[in-house]
């Protein structure tokens, strides 16, 4: 396994709290799955992400907890923003270490949180690639596991 490049830090408790109001309000947890090159079924990428139209929130963010800020794409914008819109999005070992910072203070989230977290913790164990020694595959139950995690989570992002 790739020897990870996140170091966690440690940040204020306030930027922490804060930043889970920015989560609660304005944030996405998000599990999007993709059709994989194996004849296995599909990855999964975990992340998190707040976008708004005032640039500083998602710089902000970004400046006390990193990750990336990028402008959404004209195809992306909603038809009816009469402005640009900006997000700070974040993956790995690092969203992992958010969700568990802002857990405690999460209010509406924190079953999103949940899901997320679990998948993070699938998606950490070793997977077997073509070639790789020593690498145990992953179980059948552990695939339909991802996936209920993935229809769970798309759940509850449905209007009722």
């Amino acid at each position: 396994m790739a020897k990870s490049i996140y170091v966690p830090k440690n940040y204020s408790r306030d930027s922490i709290i804060y930043l889970a109001g920015i989560v609660d309000g304005e944030g996405a947890l998000v599990i999007s799955k993709h059709t994989s090159n194996h004849k296995r079924g599909y990855n999964y990428q975990v992340r998190l992400e707040v976008s708004n139209t005032e640039k500083r929130l998602p710089d902000w963010i970004f400046e006390h907890f990193d990750g990336r800020v990028s402008a959404y794409t004209p195809k992306q914008t909603p038809k009816n923003s009469r402005k640009p819109v900006f997000r700070w999005t974040c993956e790995g070992e690092r969203l992992t270490h958010i969700c568990e910072l802002i857990y405690p203070f999460s209010v509406f989230k924190k079953e999103e949180i949940d899901i997320v977290l679990e998948m993070r913790y699938t998606l950490q164990k070793p997977i077997s690639r073509k070639g790789c020694q020593g690498i145990p595959p992953i179980t059948q139950e552990e695939l339909d596991y991802r996936h209920s995690l993935y229809l769970k989570l798309k759940t509850l992002h449905c209007r009722h």
